[in-house]
């Protein structure tokens, strides 16, 4: 289910399973019972209890809900798991982060275009998920001291990855504004971060040039809180809107179509909504449809 390995110490952290039931066991279980969690999975849904919080984890994103909306879902399969104050901890900091990379390897990527792809991140520090969801679903976290660890991933049974994330500590440091800031420990030999590159690709596997940000001072993994970040677009519907787009398409077509997809990147995601943006992500759109309706049998 879910396993944190450190390849510098040769450690692996994971529950240890207690019940398995098609029985819709009650949410306030884990309140009742020390250092334990369930998982209630249903269709390709999966819901993350902890004591405080429920995270629904689908194919494509990984969001908070309430009490009452996991209720509503009758799950297929309840399990109990329980574990160690050191994985709370790690699950903690883990779900604190957002996603700096996304990707679903292609069908026919080799592992080691899959380890440079990875490396092209720019990511050095935080923790790297491989999803699995078939035979069962399976999430094991990697924990990254620095890019080298990329070289070492054993990349076997690529057809049954379902996506690869990487959480860069530092980079999401950088773009968390002061009020609220998330205090987040690193993982051991954290490497100090000469600059933040910006995130702009997050969801899905869009690789495109970076915007370095201010100089950020070497990173101590106590806080976020001394980093100051450039300020937010006043408004991006426009490329929240293409993200969409390019989601579905990833899905329902193939990653290859959307990375080679052209638009004006640097136009839809960098700049704020004005007519002359939106009509760029019309255009990309447009494009989009153009190429499927030519070439539907290929598509």
């Amino acid at each position: 289910m879910f396993t944190f390995h450190d390849p510098e110490n040769d450690t692996v952290i994971q529950p240890t399973l207690e019940l398995e039931t098609t029985l819709p066991l009650p949410i306030k279980l884990v309140n009742e019972i020390d250092r334990t969690f369930m998982v209630r999975l249903s269709c390709d849904t999966l819901d993350m209890v902890l004591k405080n919080s429920i995270y629904r984890i689908t194919p494509e994103f990984r969001f908070r809900i309430s009490p009452d909306v996991a209720s509503s879902t009758r799950p297929n399969t309840t399990r109990i798991y329980s574990a160690t104050k050191e994985f709370f901890d790690m699950v903690e900091q883990l779900f604190k982060l957002e996603p700096c990379f996304k990707v679903k390897p292609p069908a026919d990527i080799s592992p080691e275009a899959l380890r440079q792809l990875l490396l092209e991140s720019t990511c050095q520090c935080g923790f790297l998920e491989i999803t699995s969801l078939l035979p069962n679903p399976s999430f094991e976290e990697i924990l990254i001291n620095s890019p080298e660890i990329f070289h070492r991933l054993e990349l076997d049974h690529l057809e049954n990855i379902n996506r690869i994330l990487i959480y860069d500590i530092g980079k999401n440091c950088s773009i968390i504004p002061k009020p609220g800031a998330v205090s987040v420990s690193p993982v051991p030999k954290a490497h100090p971060l000469d600059e933040s590159t910006y995130l702009r690709y997050r969801r899905y596997g869009l690789v495109e040039s970076h915007r370095p940000l201010a100089e950020a001072p070497p990173f101590s993994g106590s806080s976020c809180s001394t980093v100051d970040p450039s300020p937010p677009a006043a408004s991006n519907i426009h490329a929240n809107l293409i993200k969409i787009i390019m989601s579905y398409l990833e899905q329902k077509v193939s990653t290859r179509f959307v990375q080679n997809l052209s638009m004006n990147r640097e136009k839809i995601f960098r700049s704020a909504a004005t007519p002359e943006t939106i009509g760029e992500a019309f255009d990309a759109i447009g494009k989009s449809l153009s190429l499927i309706k030519t070439d539907q049998r290929r598509q």
